[in-house]
């Protein structure tokens, strides 16, 4: 199945799973959830809790790319750009799946960088973001 997963920036997009500079990690939106916003009601006569309103809220999804460089410089480089992406206020990420083409509209995201001694030597990264999305997919 070809996957494709572009973040926009002011320049355009940034392909994150071109296979040659970035790749996504396994189990990369592998799931779908939804999360809800709930005003609820308790009363000290009747037994339990009741909504009373409820909107779906931004979901968070787990985006992880694993990051190529030639050379150090130019992983750091490549990690420089992929982590600004993902700190915008905000960005979309745009998904093909085969034929099936669908965006989120994302918020500045939560991310960890995994650099251990096996990545060094290999001029390659990991990092892993916690991207908050709205809760509507537009479809494409």
């Amino acid at each position: 199945m070809r996957v494709s997963c572009r973040i926009s920036v002011p320049e355009g997009q940034i392909e994150l799973n071109d296979g040659e500079r970035h790749r996504l990690a396994d189990g990369t939106a592998g799931a779908r959830s939804v999360q809800w916003r709930r005003t609820t009601v308790t009363s000290p006569y009747v037994n339990g809790t009741f909504v009373a309103s409820a909107v779906q809220d931004n979901v968070q999804e787990q985006v992880g790319v694993y990051v190529y460089g030639v050379d150090n410089n130019d992983l750091r480089r490549l990690l420089r750009d992929v982590t600004e992406a993902f700190s915008q206020f905000e960005y979309t990420l745009t998904w093909e799946l085969d034929s099936d083409a669908f965006a989120w509209r994302c918020t500045v995201a939560d991310y960890q960088v995994d650099t251990r001694r096996e990545f060094q030597h290999a001029t390659m990264a990991l990092a892993t973001f916690d991207v908050s999305r709205l809760p509507t997919i537009i479809d494409l």
